[in-house]
């Protein structure tokens, strides 16, 4: 009977384990946040994950210009990853972005916007 529930227990523990372990990293925020109405345009685009991520792709689109953002080759995986933009003109973007987690090797894809309403 003690092996039997020593075993039970065992079980529960490792899939607990694993279960955090097969966790994907998400974005938990970001600045500008989702739906955000700015009066000036943000001089960078600050994304915050809840694991350490590495950004491979982030790109702007404003109705049917897409604006590609220069992302830092060498930078390392952070959990807070903040990326310089361009001049903007007053506009909906919608941001597009990938991130690579080095934690698990899954790729997680996502996507938010903002309204710049002046220059």
């Amino acid at each position: 009977m003690i092996k039997k529930f020593l075993a039970l227990a065992v079980a529960i523990v490792a899939m607990a384990y694993a279960g955090g372990a097969m966790a994907h990293a998400k974005l938990r925020s970001s600045v500008p946040a989702n739906h955000a109405v700015v009066a000036e345009t943000p001089r960078a685009i600050t994304l915050v994950f809840n694991e350490p991520a590495q950004l491979a792709r982030l790109v702007l689109v404003t109705g049917t210009q897409e604006i590609a953002v220069k992302l830092e080759a060498a930078a390392k995986p952070a959990q807070r990853i903040t990326v310089a933009l361009p001049a903007l003109m007053p506009g909906k973007y919608d941001v597009i972005w990938s991130a690579l987690s080095p934690a698990d090797g899954h790729v997680m894809k996502g996507t938010f916007d903002f309204t710049l309403t002046a220059k």
